[in-house]
């Protein structure tokens, strides 16, 4: 892009915006936020702590935004996404594009600190231009903000010997794009206000970022507390005491250890405490959004057994769950979990109570709170603390580092139950309500292989057909009013004395509603997936059977040497390879949890 005189940048209505108030309005407007997985309420504040930045910097200050957290939490994934809208300044949501900031550049040098060009018009030819320009609240608190080494540059071009600019010399185009960039320090930088000078022409009009490892906290110079708070009243000098033309966000993000760090050192630590923006990032506690973290990665998904990510997820969010609230609902944990999941996933309207299952809706009633109140209790304390997604839980690093060291070998049932021993610490509850989950999945497919295998002569119309009408039959108690002819009906109940010789359908059918009010919404489905149905059979009735399979057929199941039947095995193999995408390894530890009911 060509440069610019000052004049033709105010022609081209550029606006005059502090880069906190840049980046505010960016992700309001695009709505970045929707990039971060899961915690709802912490991305609602960091939009309300971006806002504060914005109007402290409009002020004059350099705003400093904490970000405090545990490991996993996801304020890695914030930082990123303020990152990518600091140039992002033009159009809206998916058509953002990115946008030049303007600056100084004189005699083909540019500003060292890329200066915004309106502080020359304010500070240096304030009279000769005569063009209105409005001092921001930052030059009536602390003078002229001018980088020292334009004004200089620029007096020595411009200025003739009667003092007077020359507005038509080729040598004002001095106005040129630019990009905004980013730096990255540790708090426990030895000197920082010595070195700031370069951080500074890195990150000026731009974002620094400033790391907190827990490690080092209690190695933090007394010093920069005192720096960090010039920082922010933006008062500092270069090494020849000319005052830097500041226009920065700073985030500092750290563990749940920094407050407490800082306040051991209360007298150099107070100031800078009550000036900081501190936002609380919790971890997801969304199994669906915890699932598609893991998807943004290059994992080895297919080399899984059916659902693994599922489980990984279920899991891995569970673990959060403050252990007081897992053991007050112990009995409703399905509840918990679809609560949570709706809540950090942004599908429950808390203005009301949409389209959930029954039994939630009866969860929500029950606790005789208002729906966002009835969440917040599940995840806040009274004094506003968090009491799930902070202390306790896996981080997800730990599934995305378990999963890249698997490489080309299958992840198994094994490696699974491995994992969740290795984090059992405090979580035996979450470990046993997951197993029991893989359990009766298992069971519901393997029944469903079996089930195959005893239709597999009833050739015509074949075993979708009967499949299909267990779905419907099973459908039929969930719409009564809905008008079905008597050949219908009767044709059905034909179809279904075929399929009670392999199926034990009024055990299957007792559960077809309570299914139903866990799973569906206020509109009852038009059928119920049959091994759905099958699975929920299997957690409300762990010790019972589904299928009816003579002695012989249970001894070739539970006995791994028997020849009673040589094609049972390989058929079902076959079965629950092509319908589900079990693997080879996957298969076989399968069989083995199915006899045993219990996880390897």
């Amino acid at each position: 892009m060509e440069k610019l005189t000052l004049e033709e940048l105010i022609r081209k209505n550029e606006r005059e915006e502090t880069t906190p108030q840049r980046v505010y309005n960016t992700i309001k407007a695009a709505g970045i936020t929707k990039s971060i997985r899961g915690i709802r309420e912490v991305k609602e504040e960091l939009l309300k702590a971006l806002f504060k930045a914005s109007y402290l910097s409009s002020r004059g200050y350099i705003p400093i935004v904490l970000l405090m957290g545990p490991s996993g939490s996801g304020k890695s994934d914030i930082i990123e996404s303020i990152r990518k809208t600091v140039n992002m300044v033009e159009g809206i949501g998916a058509d953002m594009i990115a946008k030049p900031i303007y600056t100084l550049s004189i005699e083909g040098k540019e500003c060292p600190y890329r200066e915004d060009p309106y502080n020359m018009l304010r500070t240096a030819f304030p009279f000769e231009y005569n063009l209105k320009i409005p001092a921001s609240e930052n030059v009536r608190k602390n003078g002229p903000e001018t980088c020292s080494t334009c004004f200089d540059r620029l007096h020595k071009l411009v200025v003739d010997d009667t003092g007077r600019v020359d507005k038509e010399s080729d040598l004002f185009r001095i106005v040129t794009p630019t990009f905004s960039k980013n730096a990255t320090i540790k708090l426990n930088t030895e000197n920082l206000a010595e070195k700031f000078v370069r951080i500074a022409k890195n990150a000026n009009r731009g974002i620094l970022i400033i790391t907190a490892d827990k490690s080092e906290l209690d190695q933090i110079p007394k010093e920069t507390y005192q720096f960090l708070i010039n920082l922010y009243d933006n008062d500092v000098s270069d090494e020849k005491g000319n005052r830097i033309p500041l226009d920065m966000l700073v985030i500092i993000h750290g563990n749940e250890g920094f407050l407490e760090e800082a306040k051991k050192k209360m007298n150099e630590s107070r100031p800078l405490l009550e000036r900081i923006i501190t936002v609380k990032v919790r971890r997801n506690l969304s199994k669906s959004e915890e699932e598609k973290i893991y998807k943004q990665f290059n994992l080895p998904l297919g080399k899984t057994f059916p659902g693994a990510m599922g489980y990984l997820s279920l899991f891995n969010s569970l673990s959060r769950v403050g252990h007081d609230v897992r053991t007050t609902y112990k009995q409703k944990l399905d509840d918990v979990i679809e609560l949570l999941d709706m809540y950090d996933s942004d599908k429950l309207n808390l203005s009301g109570v949409p389209n959930i299952s029954d039994s939630l809706r009866r969860f929500i009633i029950g606790s005789n709170l208002k729906p966002e109140d009835t969440v917040k209790s599940l995840i806040m304390s009274h004094d506003g603390g968090y009491i799930s997604g902070w202390s306790d839980g896996v981080s997800p690093r730990k599934v995305i580092d378990l999963l890249k060291s698997k490489d080309s070998e299958e992840f198994s049932y094994s490696d699974f139950s491995r994992f969740m021993k290795e984090n059992n610490a405090n979580i035996n509850d979450v470990v046993l309500y997951v197993s029991s989950q893989i359990i009766a999945d298992i069971r519901s497919k393997i029944d469903f292989s079996i089930l195959s295998f005893l239709m597999k002569n009833e050739t015509e119309p074949g075993f979708e057909y009967y499949k299909r009408r267990a779905e419907e039959f099973l459908a039929v108690d969930l719409h009564p009013d809905k008008l079905r002819d008597k050949e219908y009906l009767d044709k059905l109940n034909n179809d279904i004395d075929k399929l009670k010789r392999y199926i034990d359908i009024d055990k299957l059918k007792t559960i077809s509603v309570k299914y139903a009010e866990k799973t569906a919404s206020l509109s009852a489905p038009s059928s119920i997936d049959l091994v759905d149905a099958i699975k929920f059979f299997h957690i409300t009735s762990p010790s019972e059977e589904i299928i009816k399979k003579d002695d012989n057929l249970v001894k070739s199941i539970e006995d791994e040497d028997s020849t009673f039947d040589k094609e049972f095995y390989p058929y079902i193999r076959k079965i629950a390879k092509k319908t589900f995408g079990f693997g080879e390894k996957a298969f076989q530890e399968a069989v083995m949890i199915y006899r045993k009911k219990e996880i390897l």
